[in-house]
């Protein structure tokens, strides 16, 4: 019988090689999902490699959502309804009818209403072709410097010199890993993160490695231990309103968790698209270690999710790498949204509008605390999201599946997690309904799945 065979000539530890392998296979279709993966000790024979690392090899393609296996069975390339699939239920949109609590966008409002006569304003801008160039790789400095005044707010002392205007945070999170982090590299990560940072994981060959946290976020000493375990040189993290957690780090944690990536070397791509909802926050870690910080902000989570502007604010050791993956990724961001963003900053509207979410999102957070009671009170009440564990006996994707039959929409806690199906819980999104009575409608669905105990299907 011929077993499938890895090349594993190339730098690197040879577990990870063997991880790499697997991933290419998997990705130009060698490895069709389903398909069965030699067993370990066969493996390691074939390859004249130690058992152990082969398993490591192994335990590292599952850590990357490649494979899955049952006891007596053996080992398999995940098939749709694993990883792939857990991704695309996090992208698609819900079926008409649903009350969506799966996406987390803001609150529609001001922004909206203010597009028309916005757009009609920049038409009559005689000066706007000039401004725009001829689309060549490098922002507007009137842009940049924009940026950095909106990341300053922050409590980032941000120089324009070193934002980067994107298409987006996600677009600028790509940039930074890009930039960052080379193929087969250790990033470290919260337990349960953003859902596309493992998909540029996997594209960008990435190996994603769990920290353990507590209800601030990552614990400092066990992120000293896996750097030292690890050897990486890149976290990705996000202090504030951690999506789906909530968990927000006080100043002192930040300190610490600043303090460990100096001592390492490690690089931190901080998440903090949610930085401005709180009125009160401490400072982003990329104050406390600028030189070891790349700090990701943006708009669509403060003012409205289709002003597609993000601002990356890098160390100068990494701006040229940086500057190269925006170009090489999308050329130059499309001049429109960065002008009108730095327009409404410039003119306070920014400012004004993120005003209004706050006090729209305090609304809705108390609609839902008053639906759900003690359930929400673990979360913080000043973000976009509710994370929501759920009691014994229920089992996240059958919670979500009975939630989407009863016309509302939920993400478990498996599409977020790096290992695994994660805690018992689920994910709410506030700000996506149209309206509070909408959200009403939605939260107390819910609340009724959860006082009528699981089916028997969601028993675990």
């Amino acid at each position: 019988m011929t077993i499938w065979l890895p090349d594993i000539s190339g730098p690197g530890t040879r577990y990870h090689r063997i991880a790499d392998a697997l991933a290419a296979a998997v990705a130009d279709g060698t490895l069709a999902p389903g398909a069965a993966l030699p067993p370990q000790r066969a493996l390691a024979h074939a390859l004249g490699l130690s058992l152990g690392t082969v398993t490591r090899a192994y335990d590292e393609a599952r850590r990357r959502g490649l494979l899955e296996g049952e006891r007596g069975r053996g080992t398999f390339v995940r098939r749709r309804d694993g990883a792939a699939a857990r991704d695309a239920s996090y992208f698609q949109a819900s079926s008409s009818g649903v009350v969506d609590l799966g996406l987390n966008l803001p609150v529609p409002g001001p922004a909206d209403r203010r597009l028309p006569e916005a757009l009609e304003e920049l038409s009559r801008d005689g000066r706007l072709a000039a401004r725009f160039g001829r689309g060549v790789p490098g922002a507007d400095p009137r842009h940049a410097e924009a940026g950095a005044r909106w990341l300053a707010r922050l409590g980032l002392a941000a120089d324009p010199a070193r934002t980067l205007v994107t298409v987006g945070g996600q677009h600028a999170l790509l940039v930074a890993f890009m930039a960052a982090a080379v193929p087969g590299a250790a990033v470290l990560v919260e337990p349960h993160t953003f859902p596309p940072v493992r998909q540029i994981a996997r594209h960008l060959q990435l190996s994603l490695h769990p920290v353990a946290v507590d209800a601030e976020g990552v614990l400092p000493e066990a992120l000293d231990q896996a750097c030292r375990a690890t050897r990486a040189r890149v976290a990705y993290l996000m202090p504030t309103l951690q999506s789906p957690t909530t968990a927000t780090m006080s100043a002192t944690r930040r300190a610490e968790v600043a303090a460990v990536s100096v001592r390492h070397g490690l690089m931190v791509i901080e998440d903090d698209v949610y930085g401005h909802l709180p009125a009160s926050r401490p400072a982003p870690l990329a104050e406390h270690a600028p030189g070891h910080c790349m700090l990701v902000g943006g708009l669509s989570k403060a003012i409205a999710p289709w002003l597609r502007v993000g601002y990356l604010h890098v160390p100068e050791r990494l701006a040229t790498a940086a500057r190269n993956a925006v170009a090489m990724s999308c050329w130059s961001p499309p001049p429109f949204g960065p002008e009108l963003a730095t327009r409404w900053i410039d003119d306070g509207s920014a400012d004004a509008m993120l005003a209004w979410q706050r006090a729209e999102v305090a609304a809705r957070q108390a609609i839902a605390r008053s639906a759900l009671g003690a359930r929400a009170a673990a979360s913080s009440p000043d973000g976009l999201h509710l994370w929501l564990r759920l009691p014994p006996g229920f089992r996240p994707s059958a919670f979500q599946a009975a939630a989407e039959r009863a016309g509302v929409r939920v993400v478990a806690s498996a599409t977020f997690a790096v290992a695994g199906d994660g805690d018992p819980a689920i994910r709410l999104g506030l700000g996506n309904p149209a309206t509070r009575e909408e959200l009403r409608r939605g939260v107390e669905a819910v609340a009724r799945l959860l006082a009528e105990g699981p089916a028997d299907e969601g028993v675990v």
